[in-house]
């Protein structure tokens, strides 16, 4: 297994993470993620941490690089945020949605012409 590269961004595990990519694989670094079980689009959250550096980097120059590896593959949809409410469906202990973000609901339906699908909690399981 790779190790985490303390001079560069890394992955972090969050609480909803219920898979990791790339474990048991040496050549990758693993990657705790959420991904939606009963979701036709697959929808996968990850979250990174960023190195103090990385952090003054983005504060002055506002510019956040990404890289996508499409295997001659259409380009999939890319949302980056500092909000973990916008990419992932928060629930208070009696299973009641917090909060959405409006303008990324919108933003999702009006590219893919589907609807935010309400909260099942079926779908938001952990997986064993």
């Amino acid at each position: 297994m790779k190790k985490l590269n303390k001079k560069k961004m890394n992955p972090i595990k969050f609480e909803e993470v219920n898979v990791v990519f790339g474990e048991n694989q040496p050549e990758y670094i693993p990657i705790p993620a959420f991904k939606v079980l009963n979701d036709e689009n697959c929808e996968v959250v990850t979250c990174w941490k960023l190195t103090l550096t990385e952090r003054l980097k983005l504060l002055f120059s506002g510019k956040l690089w990404v890289s996508n590896l499409t295997f001659n593959k259409p380009f999939s949809p890319v949302y980056m945020t500092v909000n973990k409410t916008d990419v992932l469906v928060v629930v208070d202990e009696d299973g009641m949605e917090i909060q959405k973000d409006p303008i990324w609901c919108r933003i999702y339906e009006k590219i893919t012409g589907l609807k935010i699908p309400e909260y099942n909690k079926a779908d938001y399981a952990r997986s064993e």
